[in-house]
Formats: C-alpha cells, sequence, structure tokens
C-alpha cells in the first residue's frame, strides 16, 4: 500500500512538473499564423463587400483559423493637417470568407487591415492590407436608339456619361420567345420578322456592379417605312465640287432594291454608287434646287428638296502671317478677313514642289511640333472654295539661306542651319569666307570625323529662340582611328565665333577645340564642354568671353597671346586651367577654377582682376615677372603651393582666403605682395618672403606649422598682422 501512494505521488509529481515547464515555454516557440488576401476586387457596389482570405499556422488547422480585420476610411483631404486614415470598421471573422452589407460603408476610399489568430490566440502581426473603392451610385438609366435596316434592328444605348459604364444587360422579347444578354459593347444587333413586335428592356451597370433603372422600348415591325436619306445634302457649292454624295437605306429593302431620281434646277441629274455628279461650272452664282426621289420595292416614297447656294468665289488671302518658337514647338499666327463658317488651312515646305498639308483650323492660330522652312495659310469658305496662300512664313532670319540638305561645302553666302536637316557631318576642311554668316539654330548638331574641321574667316553665330533644344558638337573619332596630329576643330583666323546654349562631346581625343588667331574672336554663353583635350589656344585673339558656363577638359586655355580674356560664373574640372603668355585684360569674375595641377600660370605682360570666386589646385596661382593680379573675396586651396609670386610681378589681395598643403604664398626677391583683409591658413608655410618690403593690414595667419618663414618686418605687426595657433610664428 505504501509503494502505491509512493507510485501515484510519484506520478502527480511528474505531471505537476510537465505541465510548469509548458507554462513557462517561451512563448516565442509558438509562432503566430500568416495572413493573405486571395480575392479583393478594386471596386465595390451595392452587392457587398466580398473578401477572401487565407491562414497559414505551423500548429492551428487552417479550418480553425479565424480572422480579425479593421476597415479605415483613406484621407484624401490634402488641406488637412494630418495624412492618417481614419478608423471605420472592425470586427472578426471565423470564416475565411468575409462578407459585409454594403449598407455599412459610404463611399470613398478604404485601406483593410486583416490578421489571422490561431488556437492560442495569436495574431499575425504584420496583418495582410488592400485598398478598395466604394461606390454606391448607380448609372443613370441608358437612352436607346435604334434603326431597321434592310430587316435588321441596330440597338445603340448611350449615357450622359459612359466614362463609369462597364456593360449592358438586355432582355429581348417578341411574340414567340425572349432572351436575356449581357454585354460590354453599347451596339446590339438581330434579324427582325416583319410583322411582329420587339420589346427591348435594357439596364446599365458600372464597373463597381451597380445597374441602372431599366429603360424599355417598343419596336414596331409591322410597319414599312419609306426609304430615308442617311447623310445631309449641302447647303453650298464651291468651284472644285463636282460630286454630292448620297447615302440611303430602307427598313426592309437592301440597297439594290431602292430607285433613286434626282432633278438639279429641273434637269435630270447623273447618279452612281457614291451619289450625284455635278457641274458647277456650267452653273451660275446663286441658289439652285436639288430634288430627290427615292422608292423601295413595296413603292412607298420618299421625296426630297434641297437648296443649294453655288459660290464660285474663293475667299481673301490670310495676312500678317507670324511664326513664334514655343520651345516644344511652333506658333503660326495670322489675320484674315474672316466670313461666316470659314476655315483655315496651314501648308509647310521646304522646297515648293513639297508641300505638306499640316491641319485645319477654324481659328487665326496654329501650333504645330512639325517644323519647316516656310508655312503658308489659305482660307477654305463654307462653299469649299480655298484662297490663294499667304506670303510665305520664313523660320529662319531672311539675310540667311538655309542648307536644304545635310551636306556641307565652303560657306560662301550667309548661311542658316536649321534642325530640319540635323545632323550636319563635317568630313572635311570647310572654310566660311571672310564676312560671311554662318546661323546656327537651336537643335542643330555638328559631328566631326577625324578629316574635318571649320576655319572661320567671316562669322559662326548662335540664332537666339526660347526654343529647349540644343546645338550640339560631336567629335566622333578617337585617337585610335586618326593618323598624327589633328588640325584644330574650329580654326578662328580673324573672324569670330558667338556660340550661346550648346553643347560640346569631345572624345578624349588629343586636339585643340578653338584655336583663335590675327584677332579672332570667341563668345560663348551657357555652353557645357565635356571630354575634350584643349578647350581654346589663343595664339593671337582679340576677345575670348566665357559666360554662365561648365568646362570639363585637360587644358582649358593656352596660347601667346590675348588681347581681353574674360570668364563669369563659370565652373571648370581641369588638369590644367590657363597658361597664356601675355593677356593684357584677364578677368575671372564669379567662377570656379579646379584643376589638378596649376589653375593659373600668369606670363608676361598680363593684367589680371578676379573676383568672387573659388580657385583649386597642386599649384594653384604661379605670377611669373611683369604681370599684375588683383584678386578680392577669392578662396584659394593647394595640394603644394597656393601662390608663386615670382619676378617683377604684383600681388594685391582683399578678403582673400589661402589654404596650402605646402606653402601659402611665396614672394620673390623682386616681387611684391599686398595683402589686406586676409587669411592664410593650414599650410606648412603660411608665407615665404624673400622681399620684407611687402605690405600687410589685417592679416590673420592661423593653423600653420611655419606661419612666416624668410624675411620680416617689424612693422607688419603695427599694421595688423596677427598669428592664431601657428606652432612656429616667425622663422628667418
Amino acid at each position: 500500500m505504501k509503494e502505491n501512494c509512493i507510485t501515484i505521488i510519484t506520478i502527480i509529481f511528474m505531471c505537476i512538473s510537465i505541465l510548469f515547464i509548458t507554462s513557462c515555454a517561451p512563448e516565442s516557440e509558438i509562432k503566430p499564423p500568416d495572413t493573405s488576401i486571395e480575392q479583393m476586387q478594386p471596386v465595390y457596389g451595392q452587392s457587398g463587400i466580398r473578401i477572401v482570405l487565407s491562414g497559414v499556422d505551423d500548429k492551428t488547422p487552417v479550418e480553425k483559423l479565424t480572422y480579425q480585420y479593421v476597415f479605415y476610411i483613406k484621407n484624401d483631404n490634402e488641406d488637412e493637417e494630418t495624412d492618417e486614415d481614419q478608423l471605420f470598421l472592425e470586427g472578426s471573422s471565423e470564416s475565411k470568407e468575409l462578407f459585409i452589407d454594403s449598407l455599412e460603408f459610404k463611399e470613398g476610399e478604404y485601406l483593410v487591415k486583416i490578421a489571422a489568430i490561431n488556437e492560442f490566440g495569436l495574431a499575425d502581426k504584420t496583418p495582410a492590407e488592400g485598398t478598395f473603392i466604394v461606390d454606391l451610385t448607380p448609372p443613370e438609366i441608358p437612352v436607346i436608339n435604334y434603326q431597321i435596316i434592310s430587316g435588321e434592328v441596330k440597338l445603340s444605348f448611350t449615357n450622359k456619361d459612359n466614362s463609369d459604364i462597364a456593360g449592358y444587360e438586355m432582355l429581348l422579347s417578341n411574340s414567340v420567345d425572349s432572351k436575356a444578354f449581357s454585354s460590354t459593347q453599347d451596339r446590339f444587333t438581330f434579324k427582325a420578322n416583319k410583322g411582329d413586335h420587339y420589346e427591348i428592356a435594357v439596364k446599365a451597370y458600372d464597373h463597381a456592379g451597380n445597374s441602372s433603372q431599366e429603360n424599355q422600348i417598343m419596336i414596331d415591325t409591322t410597319v414599312d417605312e419609306a426609304p430615308c436619306l442617311e447623310n445631309s445634302l449641302p447647303k453650298f457649292l464651291g468651284k472644285d465640287d463636282t460630286h454630292i454624295p448620297i447615302s440611303f437605306f430602307d427598313d426592309w429593302a437592301k440597297h439594290e432594291e431602292i430607285t433613286v431620281q434626282a432633278t438639279f434646277n429641273g434637269k435630270e441629274a447623273t447618279l452612281d454608287d457614291e451619289g450625284l455628279n455635278v457641274d458647277v461650272s456650267m452653273m451660275n452664282e446663286g441658289t439652285h434646287t436639288l430634288h430627290l426621289r427615292l422608292t423601295d420595292d413595296n413603292d412607298n416614297v420618299k421625296e426630297i428638296t434641297n437648296e443649294i447656294f453655288i459660290d464660285l468665289t474663293p475667299p481673301q488671302i490670310p495676312f500678317d502671317c507670324t511664326f513664334k518658337d514655343q520651345g516644344n514647338g511652333y506658333l503660326i499666327s495670322w489675320n484674315a478677313e474672316r466670313e461666316e463658317m470659314e476655315t483655315f488651312k496651314i501648308y509647310g515646305f521646304n522646297i515648293e514642289e513639297d508641300i505638306t498639308l499640316l491641319g485645319t483650323v477654324e481659328g487665326k492660330a496654329f501650333s504645330t511640333p512639325e517644323r519647316y522652312l516656310h508655312y503658308v495659310i489659305t482660307s477654305v469658305d463654307k462653299a469649299g472654295n480655298e484662297s490663294s496662300p499667304s506670303y510665305p512664313i520664313r523660320t529662319y532670319n531672311e539675310q540667311y539661306r538655309p542648307i536644304t540638305s545635310s551636306d556641307l561645302s565652303d560657306i560662301r553666302e550667309n548661311t542658316l542651319l536649321t534642325s530640319l536637316y540635323s545632323p550636319y557631318v563635317i568630313d572635311k576642311k570647310i572654310q566660311i569666307l571672310p564676312g560671311i554668316l554662318l546661323g546656327i539654330e537651336k537643335g542643330v548638331e555638328l559631328i566631326f570625323t577625324e578629316k574635318g574641321s571649320l576655319k572661320v574667316e567671316g562669322q559662326i553665330l548662335s540664332i537666339p529662340s526660347k526654343s529647349p533644344k540644343e546645338r550640339t558638337i560631336t567629335i566622333n573619332f578617337d585617337d585610335s582611328n586618326h593618323e598624327g596630329s589633328h588640325l584644330p576643330l574650329i580654326q578662328i583666323n580673324g573672324g569670330s565665333v558667338w556660340l550661346n546654349e550648346s553643347k560640346v562631346f569631345g572624345n578624349k581625343v588629343p586636339l585643340t577645340l578653338f584655336e583663335i588667331n590675327n584677332g579672332g574672336e570667341f563668345r560663348a554663353q551657357r555652353i557645357s564642354v565635356i571630354g575634350v583635350d584643349t578647350v581654346i589656344n589663343s595664339v593671337d585673339s582679340d576677345t575670348v568671353v566665357l559666360d554662365n558656363s561648365i568646362v570639363q577638359a585637360t587644358i582649358f586655355a593656352t596660347g601667346a597671346s590675348a588681347r581681353s580674356f574674360r570668364i563669369n560664373g563659370s565652373k571648370m574640372t581641369v588638369v590644367d586651367g590657363m597658361n597664356i603668355t601675355n593677356i593684357q585684360q584677364l578677368e575671372i569674375n564669379d567662377s570656379t577654377i579646379e584643376s589638378t595641377q596649376t589653375a593659373l600660370n600668369l606670363n608676361g605682360f598680363t593684367n589680371a582682376v578676379m573676383n568672387d570666386s573659388i580657385i583649386s589646385g597642386a599649384n594653384t596661382f604661379i605670377i611669373n615677372k611683369f604681370s599684375a593680379v588683383d584678386i578680392k573675396s577669392v578662396n584659394v586651396y593647394a595640394t603644394n603651393d597656393a601662390i608663386s609670386l615670382h619676378g617683377a610681378s604684383t600681388l594685391n589681395l582683399r578678403d582673400v582666403t589661402v589654404s596650402a598643403s605646402n606653402t601659402g604664398i611665396f614672394v620673390d626677391r623682386s616681387a611684391y605682395l599686398c595683402a589686406v583683409e586676409s587669411i592664410i591658413k593650414d599650410s606648412k608655410t603660411g608665407l615665404n618672403i624673400l622681399n620684407p618690403n611687402v605690405y600687410f593690414n589685417k592679416m590673420i595667419l592661423t593653423g600653420n606649422h611655419f606661419a612666416v618663414r624668410g624675411k620680416t618686418n617689424e612693422q607688419w605687426l603695427e599694421n595688423g598682422l596677427k598669428f592664431i595657433d601657428n606652432e612656429i610664428d616667425m622663422i628667418e
């Protein structure tokens, strides 16, 4: 007995231990279910909201899963401060097929979140989501139209708003039978029995499944009507009219069973399959009478009398025609002595033998994306008479002759390159003769091959417009497929180039883009240059201007001489910036020059002024003998020496910040430096001075290893030279 008690106690203890261990097991071992929405419509209507769900759980059978749902009204009011959705309805379902009466909803867009729940009460932590629209408004009652043509009833259904009509449900009944149809089409045809009655009942339904009220009509096929004229007869005929279209049908007779008789001004007129032949040239201007008699095979007769006015006089020619570039197309406008019901035709052509009708309008303006060299406009009156064309509108400056092919040769007269024949391939040496203008409009691309170049002794001009298109210069060869050195792509030999709103795509070929000599001029505005070796070689230029442009090249500018060189609002990413021996006047304003070697190497009798810019390089400035440079509000950075002042050169600094890995400013023995309100910082040597007769005023040297190295002058401190956080302020 005692042993039995011990056994019972042991079993009870083991059961309690198992229950304790189970109850203390971490909840993470029981995973929540996953939920999916298997079926959900994008739009629901009055028939209810039905959503089919599915869930998966590793312990609970699928059929024992329940579902918890929450519906939110999507917030679509941009004026509200919050964009959170509004809680609308929540509940649970023991079935995977969720159905809710539409009457519990109002129209709008909803977000539903549904989570499956297993037997342990764990819910899916990432509920399935979906959006749908509730549309409870039924369509309007459809209008039913019908015609009986040769024994067939042709039905058509129309609604004031067809945008949400998904289809039609129809019940067709006669004395013998009744049939129901459903169709997404708004037209239906059936064969009718003569002498019967047909009752048509039609409902429209929308994409949400809402149905309209029913419309019914009765069609009586016991009646035999006379033939019917299908088309309208003209009220006016013009001098070019030779035919009056006539189209007719009968309710029971076939087309070939209908007899047509016609008289025009009491004279019998000839008919063909298409209608009535007329010869208005034999008639006087004024009103004429057309009489038609249509008879079917049962002798039902339809007689029609129509008054037609013969007008043989063409309207006035449009005048004051203008052309305007709209960027994405062209606007053509004109004036005219407009008559009642008058229209206008617009034609475009490049050569008169190839004229194209672009469109017909009622107003006095026409927009088109199609570019032609000429446009003309004609007036068309209500009788169809067309006027002579207007004076041609030229889409180019009249002082130029437009090129009508993409093949170029020497430019010997004022010439215009239009986008119409672009691209133009430059595959040989082409010369622009002195005094001759070559205009380039927007949208033109010049493609240079290895044998191509331009020699400009006259002028290249960019024709201005508001078009967003850009002029493009493309170098279509590389270093591997041309022999030896290449001539400069564009030689400006005493001529001038004015290049605006253009892109240049180089191919990293070792050549010069522009060579300027004999007092030539180059002016560019809003251009970009990419992948070019040398942009400018100024052998002997008069004027070089670069405004608001971007340059990525190996060398921006090199050469021997330039009278005036100006850079404004531009950015350059180069290996070497400028290395021109003699520039009478150099200006750099509001620009950035980023170089990996030397940004500016100024030689000879160069006078330079720089303002509000950022200049960087390995050796940023090298200023050699006889050069004079004024720099104001400029930041100078260098990975080696920032500014090197050599020989009998002069440098004036105001509000300038200089930073260099090696030397900030080096001043040679015979060079002169004047620095006011400027900073030299973070350099190994801030100032390396061999000429102590320099001038400082409110000058700061900070964070340098050696602030000043070389010759010094005690008066500098009296004039406001300050040392801040340098390791060594002055050293001989």
